[in-house]
């Protein structure tokens, strides 16, 4: 029982900074299916798509928020209504795909907490909700390393995710946001979450780190990048014996380049000589005091090759965005040792599968 009442008076809130009725409908569905498997009533939606400057018929709600009255001032008109409905103590619970998509900056923040303190209103975040029986619907990955005061930028590149998702698969998937590169907890259940799934990022690198490599999320998931398109594994190694002209690259975090070199150089003749009929044309290996340069070589080189070898993607970390955006737009195959599968497939997807443009 809250406040006397019998139900939790709940309302959802929904915000999006692109002009698109699909991220609208995406964040509602999340919503209404919330509500379905919890047993709540939503009491409506709060819905602010973009914002408007402050003018002076906005001037009676301002100041009943004690927010600023000052010309100019972004104005979310239904965020204010629904704020001064909290306030009245008409509500117990507003649900919300992320708590960040609830200000825009730090004095509506302020004012936030202060009125869901003071009046008891609690917030939950739907995002990252799937009931069991919906475990395969798409994920929606996005790292935002940005200082969690000021959102928009992220929450711009959320709806974009938003936007692809609806286009390709489905008008309701999962929210996962860790909101900086030293946050994990979104990433590591990727990671260990085994079920099939759809993952939408912004770009691929976000799921390379160094503890795991996209490859290894992508045995168990399609991925598709708005930078880079999608990914999955090829399962034909049939190619290995056909003659191609090898690029090698390698990345090391130790000082004794000329030893490493050598072992390396070592290891990728032995494969290429006894498991493929490839040819290795040159090899390319960056250390801590080359920084990237020879991924930059790399790259400049890359259409004199026909495939890429690699120990492992997980060297690359961050910067395997670099590599794979050449690789899409010039079709050109890439194999690592320790995954052992081709990552790169260019193909556009079965019909009746999902597929994506870029």
């Amino acid at each position: 029982m809250l406040n006397g009442q019998d139900e939790p008076r709940v309302v959802g809130y929904v915000r999006t900074y692109v002009s698109n009725i699909e991220v609208v409908n995406y964040q509602i569905n999340m919503i209404h299916r919330f509500c379905f498997d919890n047993g709540y009533i939503c009491d409506g939606t709060y819905i602010d798509n973009m914002s408007t400057a402050f003018c002076e018929k906005d001037r009676e709600r301002a100041e009943g928020l004690g927010l600023s009255t000052s010309r100019g001032r972004q104005v979310f008109m239904n965020w204010e209504l629904m704020m001064l409905r909290a306030l009245q103590g008409e509500l117990d619970i507003i649900l919300v795909d992320c708590y960040q998509r609830l200000y825009n900056g730090p004095e509506q923040k302020m004012i936030l907490e202060a009125i869901c303190r003071d009046m008891g209103v609690t917030i939950i975040e739907i995002g990252p909700y799937s009931p069991e029986e919906c475990k395969c619907m798409p994920i929606i990955y996005h790292c935002a390393a940005m200082s969690e005061h000021r959102p928009i930028s992220g929450l711009k590149a959320i709806d974009k995710l938003y936007e692809e998702a609806s286009r390709l698969c489905s008008s309701r998937g999962r929210l996962y946001l860790d909101w900086n590169n030293m946050s994990r907890k979104w990433y590591e259940k990727i990671k260990e979450d085994d079920v099939p799934k759809i993952i939408v990022v912004t770009r691929l690198e976000l799921l390379n780190r160094k503890l795991c490599s996209v490859v290894e999320i992508a045995k168990n998931a399609k991925i598709f990048s708005l930078e880079e398109g999608c990914i999955e594994i090829h399962r034909d190694c049939s190619w290995l014996r056909d003659t191609k002209k090898v690029v090698i690259y390698d990345k090391q975090r130790t000082l004794h380049e000329r030893d490493i070199s050598e072992i390396q150089q070592e290891k990728f003749e032995v494969f290429t000589r006894t498991k493929t009929k490839w040819d290795i044309a040159d090899m390319y290996i960056d250390t801590i005091r080359s920084g990237m340069t020879g991924l930059g070589n790399l790259v400049e080189t890359l259409n004199c090759y026909d495939v890429v070898l690699m120990d492992s993607l997980v060297k690359l970390g961050e910067n395997a965005g670099v590599l794979f955006k050449v690789l899409r737009r010039l079709n050109k195959p890439l194999y690592t040792l320790k995954e052992g599968e081709i990552l790169w497939n260019t193909m556009e997807l079965p019909e009746g599968q999902y597929t994506m443009s870029v």
